[in-house]
């Protein structure tokens, strides 16, 4: 069973890194079993079909100084579907969301839940317009106020 193609590129490895082929993101992949890549995407592991990803090399944009809090990972599920945004400056926020928005779709999630707090509402109101530029995104509501009320939406993709 020898094939002889040409390895014109890098072959998807543990300890390399790899980019999901529709996607931007850029992940260090953990673990390979079978078809399936666990990669590791900033704050978030995700899995993704191996024919799904293109070898990469390390991205250059490393900022670890404000890493997001991670410690409410779920151990089980590679998905952590809460994305907790207060304390930070709306143009970072909308970038987490993005990814975060993106990721929630590869991984097939169906809820979410992202913290804004109440504030101003700024927040709130750049979150809800967001949304509105996926077309994944089916419905979005403000819990009830023992859940978080007004300071936080689900999103059902």
């Amino acid at each position: 069973m020898h094939h002889h193609t040409k390895k014109t590129q890098k072959a998807i490895e543990v300890g390399g890194y790899a980019q999901v082929r529709n996607g931007t993101s850029i992940g260090l992949v953990l673990s390979i079993d079978k078809e399936v890549a666990e990669l590791e995407l900033g704050y978030f592991k995700i899995k993704v079909a191996v024919r799904d990803l293109i070898p990469s090399s390390k991205p250059l944009e490393i900022n670890a100084e404000r890493s997001v809090n991670t410690s409410s990972v779920s151990g089980y599920g590679n998905f952590e579907s809460k994305l907790d945004l207060r304390g930070y400056r709306v143009e970072e926020a909308m970038a987490f969301l993005e990814e975060f928005l993106e990721k929630a779709i590869i991984n097939n999630a169906h809820e979410l839940r992202i913290i804004h707090g109440i504030g101003n509402g700024v927040l709130k109101r750049k979150v809800q317009e967001k949304f509105r530029e996926y077309k994944d995104i089916k419905s979005y509501w403000h819990p009830e106020e023992k859940l978080g009320g007004e300071g936080v939406t689900y999103v059902t993709l």
